[in-house]
C-alpha cells in the first residue's frame, strides 16, 4: 500500500498549534470526542442512626422511604425523608464493616476513632492519639486524595482535591477525613483543610477573572485556534489514505465537539457572588451558630469550582467524628435545652450537643432529637445533590449525571459506637457506572468493595480489584449498571 508518511511533530509545528490538539495519525489510538468529566464528592457525618426508623422498607429495587408522618410517633422524624425526591438516583449500601480498623486496633474500634480507616480500605499504622485513646493513623492515601491526585495529573487541574470541614479541628489530631499517607512525626499526613467560606472563595476566585465578558473572549480565542486547525486538517486529509482520512475525520468531529462545549459554557463557570458577612465567625468550633452558613457556602463553591474544572474531587467533613461542639439552635426550641453530658469546660455552650443526643438515643426524650439531627445532615446532602442537578456541564447536561457522591456515617448507632454495618449512601451513577434506585442493604460487607467501585467508576480505563488492601474486599456484585 502506497501511503503518505510524515513527521507528526513537524506537521504540528507547521500548523502552529499544540500537539494536544491532534492524536497520532496511523497509531490506531485516535482520541475521539472529549469525555465528560466525572466528579467524586464524599461527605462524612458522626454518631450513627436510629436503625429502626432509618432504613427504607420494601425490596432491593422496590422500596419506600418513610415520611415523618409514617414513622412511629415516638420517633417523630424520618431521617431519610430529604432523599425522597432523589430516590431513583441513590443506592443505600448499608452493612459496611471497618474490618481494617478493627485489625489495626486489636480487634475493636469505636466510631469516634474511625476516620483514619473510613476511606483507606487498609490497616492503619501507629500514629498520634485520636478519640477513645486510639493511637493509629492512615497508612495509605484515602480514596478521595488518590483519585484527586491522579485526575489532576491526567487533566492538568488546578487542585487535586478540595478538603473541607465545617468547624475548626477537634483536639488537634482528630477531625481528619482525607489522608495522604502515613503520619509525619506526631501529626497526621493530611492535606490542609479549608473551613472559612470567605477564605475558600478567595482561594478559588480571588485572582481569577470569570465574568461573562472574559469568558466570551476566551471562548472566541480558543474557537479561532480550533477553526484554523480544522481548516488545515480538511485540506491535509485529501492527501492521505482512506484509513488516515478516517482518523482525521474522527478528530475533526472531536474539534467540532470542543467548539460546541466552548459555546455552551455560558452560566456554570462564572465567578459567584458570595454574599457573606465578613465580620461573622465561620470557623470557631464551640457551638458555632454559623455552621449551616459555612456548610452551604462550601457546597456552593465546590460545585462552581468543579463546573470550572478546577478540581474533580472534594471531601466535606460535617464536622468531625464526635460532635461535642455541635449544637443545633437552628432546628428549634427543643435544641436549646441545657445538656447534662459532655458539657464540661464550656464545651457546646452548655447545650445538648450531638454527642450527648446520640449517646442517649434510646431515651424517649432524646430519640426524636437524634432522628432530626440525622435528617438535617441528610437535608444538606440532598441540597448538594440538587445543586449538581441544577448546574449544567459544558455539554448542557447536569453535572450530577457524571458524578458520584458518598454519604458516610462514621458509626452505626450513637449509643453503641459500632463500626460494623455502617449506614452509607451513594448518589449518582458516575456516567452510567452505578445502578441507582437500589436499597442494597445487607450485613458483613467489607469496605474495600465500595471504595473499589468508586475508583473504577472514576477511572474506568484502569480498573482495580480492591482499593487499599485486598484483605478488605473486592467490588460488590449488583452495584454496577
Amino acid at each position: 500500500m502506497n501511503r503518505l508518511r510524515f513527521d507528526r511533530r513537524a506537521f504540528l509545528r507547521g500548523l502552529g498549534v499544540s500537539s494536544a490538539f491532534l492524536p497520532l495519525l496511523s497509531s490506531g489510538t485516535a482520541r475521539g470526542a472529549p469525555v465528560k468529566p466525572k466528579r467524586f464528592l464524599v461527605t462524612a457525618v458522626p454518631n450513627g442512626v436510629k436503625e429502626e426508623v432509618y432504613w427504607p422498607t420494601g425490596t432491593t429495587t422496590s422500596f419506600k422511604i418513610p415520611t415523618d408522618a409514617e414513622v412511629p410517633a415516638a420517633h417523630k422524624y424520618s431521617p431519610l425523608a430529604p432523599l425522597i425526591p432523589h430516590q431513583k438516583d441513590i443506592i443505600f449500601v448499608g452493612g459496611i464493616d471497618l474490618q481494617n480498623g478493627w485489625d489495626s486496633n486489636g480487634g475493636s474500634l469505636g466510631g469516634h476513632a474511625s476516620l483514619p480507616f473510613l476511606l483507606t480500605g487498609a490497616r492503619g499504622v501507629p500514629g498520634p492519639e485520636i478519640s477513645d485513646a486510639v493511637k493509629q493513623s492512615a497508612s495509605v492515601p484515602s480514596i478521595d486524595r488518590f483519585l484527586g491526585m491522579e485526575l489532576a495529573k491526567q487533566h492538568g487541574l488546578r487542585y487535586d482535591s478540595l478538603v473541607l470541614k465545617a468547624i475548626a479541628r477537634f483536639r488537634g489530631n482528630d477531625g481528619y477525613l482525607s489522608f495522604d499517607g502515613p503520619p509525619i512525626g506526631d501529626a497526621p499526613n493530611a492535606p490542609t483543610q479549608r473551613i472559612s467560606p470567605i477564605q475558600l472563595f478567595d482561594d478559588l476566585f480571588g485572582s481569577t477573572v470569570l465574568d461573562a465578558g472574559a469568558l466570551a473572549k476566551l471562548r472566541a480565542r480558543r474557537k479561532s485556534v480550533l477553526d484554523l486547525v480544522g481548516k488545515h486538517l480538511e485540506g491535509f486529509a485529501s492527501n492521505l489514505g482512506s484509513e488516515d482520512r478516517q482518523r482525521v475525520g474522527a478528530h475533526l468531529d472531536a474539534i467540532r465537539s470542543v467548539e460546541k462545549r466552548l459555546a455552551d459554557t455560558t452560566t456554570s463557570c462564572v465567578k459567584p457572588v458570595l454574599g457573606l458577612d465578613p465580620t461573622l465567625d465561620y470557623v470557631s468550633l464551640n457551638g458555632n451558630p454559623n455552621t449551616p452558613i459555612t456548610m452551604k457556602a462550601q457546597m456552593d463553591l465546590v460545585v462552581v469550582a468543579m463546573a470550572c474544572d478546577m478540581t474533580r474531587v472534594a471531601s466535606l467533613l460535617w464536622p468531625d467524628s464526635v460532635g461535642n461542639f455541635t449544637v443545633f439552635y437552628w432546628l428549634g426550641q427543643e435544641f436549646t435545652v441545657p445538656g447534662t453530658d459532655f458539657a464540661n469546660a464550656g464545651e457546646n455552650k452548655g447545650l445538648r450537643n450531638h454527642h450527648e443526643i446520640a449517646h442517649r438515643d434510646s431515651d424517649p426524650a432524646y430519640q426524636p432529637l437524634a432522628n432530626r439531627v440525622q435528617q438535617w445532615y441528610l437535608e444538606q446532602f440532598a441540597y448538594l445533590i440538587q445543586k449538581l442537578k441544577d448546574t449544567k456541564d459544558a455539554d448542557g447536561t447536569a453535572m450530577f449525571d457524571s458524578s458520584v457522591l458518598l454519604y458516610a456515617n462514621t458509626q452505626r448507632t450513637g449509643g453503641g459506637h459500632q463500626t460494623n454495618n455502617l449506614p452509607w449512601i451513594l448518589a449518582g451513577s458516575a456516567g452510567g457506572y452505578f445502578k441507582t434506585g437500589q436499597c442494597a442493604v445487607s450485613t458483613g460487607n467489607p469496605i474495600g468493595g465500595v471504595l473499589a467501585h468508586i475508583y473504577n467508576a472514576m477511572i474506568p480505563d484502569a480498573p482495580v480489584a480492591y482499593f487499599g488492601d485486598a484483605t478488605y474486599g473486592k467490588p460488590w456484585d449488583g452495584l454496577r449498571a
